[in-house]
């Protein structure tokens, strides 16, 4: 066989497993690289191959399926109080500070934001 035609199987159909592979890389890289991920978790490609021979054993039909677990982003957590009023029920998000207050940087503390949930009956 002439050497210039000796490929490694995932070069076959034109290098398309190792396009799928370098997608879902840079899918990983990118959920690496992503502050709103855990740092140090870790994160999988999994390449798996199916053979299914036909009857005769001469002919191998080959399925790649080309898949990445990247680490889901962080929770994102706060805290939201129940208020109950005239004007009906919402929830007010807490935050660190006082509405209005001024912090040691000399910011002033921003007003929390408010879901109004239901009118008054």
């Amino acid at each position: 066989m002439n050497d210039e035609r000796k490929k490694n199987f995932l070069e076959i159909g034109r290098g398309a497993m190792l396009e799928r592979f370098d997608y879902e890389l840079d899918r990983i890289v990118d959920n690496i690289i992503d502050p709103n991920t855990p740092a140090e978790k870790p994160r999988k490609i999994q390449l798996t191959i199916t053979f299914t021979p036909d009857a005769t054993r001469k002919h191998i039909k080959h399925e790649v399926v080309v898949k990445s677990t990247p680490q889901p982003t962080s929770p994102i957590a706060g805290s939201t109080a129940i208020i109950e009023g005239a004007d009906g029920v919402s929830l007010v998000e807490l935050t660190a500070q006082i509405p209005g207050q001024y912090d040691l940087s000399g910011n002033e503390s921003r007003q929390p934001d408010i879901i109004q949930l239901r009118k008054p009956s």
